[in-house]
């Protein structure tokens, strides 16, 4: 939901600075910095969403050919692999957030200038979430259960 207001923002955004430009040759000051930064916000928005139903990119066509038993193992890699991806995610991008709220960290220079810390504390949460996501996705693979919501149920 706040990842769809966002886009909103973002193209009203667009729009009038290009309106700006066009029809009166002054664009909307900061545009550059804001939409920079909230796209990387919206991205990580989307992450544990599509983890939790199924959304992300995943090819079957040599699982499906392998044992059932193989099958939950080779699942289990992959929500493990997920979970240390985004560990490792967590973890590099731990202190450059911290960093960041301590000298108040800010992009762009000039007339305009955007925050930047809320943007990488956004980053840290959201790759928390998915790493949460991506462990109760590998404590299924090992029960035989799914706790995954198909977007169908959402």
């Amino acid at each position: 939901m706040l990842s769809a207001l966002l886009i909103l923002f973002v193209t009203s955004l667009i729009v009038l600075d290009v309106l700006g430009r066009g029809l009166f040759n002054k664009p909307l000051t900061g545009t550059v910095e804001i939409v920079s930064n909230i796209i990387v916000v919206i991205a990580f928005l989307q992450i544990s969403y599509s983890i939790q139903t199924n959304g992300m990119f995943h090819t079957d066509m040599f699982v499906n050919l392998l044992p059932e038993g193989l099958k939950k193992f080779v699942r289990l890699l992959g929500e493990l692999a997920g979970a240390a991806l985004l560990g490792m995610m967590i973890y590099a991008s731990w202190e450059p957030m911290l960093h960041s709220w301590s000298i108040g960290e800010y992009f762009g220079g000039g007339q305009f200038r955007f925050p930047v810390y809320p943007v990488r504390t956004v980053v840290v949460f959201c790759c928390c979430l998915a790493f949460l996501n991506y462990l109760l996705r590998a404590f299924d693979a090992v029960t035989g259960s799914n706790s995954s919501v198909s977007q169908e149920e959402l």
